[in-house]
């Protein structure tokens, strides 16, 4: 079976953490249309201004739920969990893969890391489609991964159109981010 290749947004950045900000505009903006965000990382949230938070109420802060994980098993299995809890997520965000891809890819082999890569995406995206069939919707998905990981001649087209595929450098605002998505929708 094809994998639905629209379904995806992969975020292509310069540094580990550099657009975690970015990102948590977009889920509380997104959150700001009634709908559910889950948004794993394995930092803390930290760049994002008070300001910023400020000007949102608690019925949309309920709307997003974060999970701190280290290990791609652990997000796999918060995932699988996600399915039991009462929310189900328009919008998952997975932050900084590449550190889930060399978490299991301890041989450093090139080899290993596209299998890694491609078990790991496919089961985040095995998890959308299974909350897009929950909703009776569309669940869509942003992934970041660094450069020098994006680099390392992954399989990324398995999984995202060419059209999904950005660099954090052309990416100004949280409205950019849901300006593509929304065309994404329309598209799928």
């Amino acid at each position: 079976m094809q994998p639905k290749r629209n379904m995806g947004l992969l975020i292509v950045n310069q540094k580990e953490f550099g657009i975690q900000g970015l990102l948590v505009e977009t889920a509380v903006k997104y959150a700001e249309s009634n709908k559910h965000v889950l948004f794993i990382t394995e930092e803390r949230i930290k760049n994002v201004t008070p300001d910023f938070l400020r000007n949102y109420n608690n019925a949309v802060y309920r709307k997003l739920k974060f999970i701190y994980s280290k290990s791609s098993a652990a997000i796999l299995l918060k995932l699988n969990e996600v399915h039991g809890w009462n929310f189900t997520p328009s919008l998952v965000i997975v932050e900084a893969i590449q550190k889930n891809i060399d978490d299991m890819n301890t041989s450093q082999s090139p080899d290993d890391a596209i299998y890694y890569y491609s078990t790991f995406v496919a089961s985040i995206f095995d998890a959308v489609e299974t909350f897009s069939r929950r909703l009776q919707g569309r669940c869509q998905c942003i992934l970041t991964i660094s450069q020098g990981c994006f680099d390392d001649n992954l399989p990324h087209e398995l999984f995202f159109q060419q059209g999904n595929i950005f660099s954090e450098s052309v990416l100004n605002s949280s409205q950019d981010v849901l300006d593509i998505l929304r065309e994404s929708l329309a598209l799928g």
